[in-house]
Order: C-alpha cells, then sequence, then structure tokens
C-alpha cells in the first residue's frame, strides 16, 4: 500500500491494533506503518511516529482519527487538546489530552472559528513583528502541530524569518552546499 505524506511519498501498510499515546488506549484503531520515507526530516527526526489531530475528512484511508475514537470512548475529561511549547532551548514541551494547564498561561483564551474543517485553519486579520506587518488585508493561517516549519508565501515568509533573526532550513542548507562546492 502506498500512501503520500507531505511533501514526499512514503510506503508502508495498513494496521490495526491499540495505540496508547500518553496513558490513554484506543482500541481497533487504524494507523498507517511506514517502511519508507525519502527526506531529511525522517531521517533527523527524534520520535517514533505522528499522532494526527486534524479532521477525519481529509483522513486519506477514510480511517478515523485516534483523537476521535479517544473522545468517543470516553477516555478524556472533555474534547480539548492543548500544546505548551516551551521557548527554553532544550526545554519539553506538553501535549495535553483532555484539557489544558492553567500552569502554561495567564489570561483567557480567545476563541476563532475554523474557516475550513480540514486542518485546523482560521481567519487572521494580520501578523506584526515589531514594527513589521504581513498578511495585510487578511490571510488563512492554520495550527499545525504537526511541523516546526513556517510555511507561506514565500516572500513574507523570508521578511519574517529575517524579523525574528531566524534562518530558512532550506536556505541554509543552499548556502552551504553553495559554499562547499563554490570554486
Amino acid at each position: 500500500y502506498s500512501i503520500r505524506y507531505g511533501s514526499g511519498s512514503c510506503s508502508g501498510f495498513m494496521s490495526n491494533d491499540k495505540v496508547s499515546v500518553g496513558g490513554l488506549t484506543v482500541a481497533n484503531q487504524t494507523f498507517a506503518e511506514v517502511t519508507k520515507e525519502p527526506g531529511i526530516a525522517f531521517v533527523a527526526a527524534h520520535f517514533d511516529g505522528i499522532l494526527g489531530l486534524s479532521f477525519a475528512g481529509i483522513a486519506v484511508t477514510g480511517a478515523t482519527p485516534w483523537w476521535y475514537h479517544a473522545v468517543e470512548q470516553k477516555l478524556v475529561a472533555e474534547p480539548v487538546f492543548a500544546f505548551y511549547l516551551n521557548r527554553k532551548a532544550g526545554g519539553d514541551g506538553e501535549l495535553l489530552l483532555g484539557g489544558v494547564d492553567a500552569a502554561h498561561y495567564t489570561g483567557n483564551f480567545t476563541y476563532v472559528p475554523l474557516t475550513n474543517e480540514t486542518y485546523w485553519e482560521f481567519a487572521m486579520d494580520g501578523v506584526k513583528v515589531g514594527s513589521s506587518s504581513f498578511c495585510k488585508g487578511g490571510c488563512r493561517a492554520i495550527a499545525d502541530s504537526g511541523t516546526s516549519l513556517l510555511a507561506g508565501p514565500a516572500d513574507a515568509v523570508k521578511e519574517i524569518n529575517k524579523a525574528i533573526g531566524a534562518i530558512g532550513v532550506i536556505d541554509e542548507e543552499c548556502r552551504q552546499a553553495v559554499e562547499q562546492y563554490a570554486p
């Protein structure tokens, strides 16, 4: 069975078994077992798998996502998951299933409607980094727990990276290759 994930093609097969995440075990979960995935992201990664938290509508095989089963089987207190992204170098983040941890935030949450129930897509009025503005006049964004990358229009991403002092991974790889082979 061949599937396509992200920007690369991967090969593997489908399985059905118990799947445990953070002490919660879903019975009869269908999932893909990937045996071959070309690309640097998976070679350099320090993880054993990917847990999709998007909507059932984009499940390639039509399999019900793990989170849907966890909610249906009443394994969580409420149908809410949250991420804590630690800004400290080497610090651990957290995925909280069934609620939020008040120790990781102050103030109140602002909820916005989704503009599409495929990914966690919502409308933004704009983005501001320091004195620089992006997405002027509004645009759509996706909160994607499955990547650490910033993706968007190339010019805007380049300017956002510049404003926050980041170096694009692809840009850096290209720069190093040019320096290595330049006369």
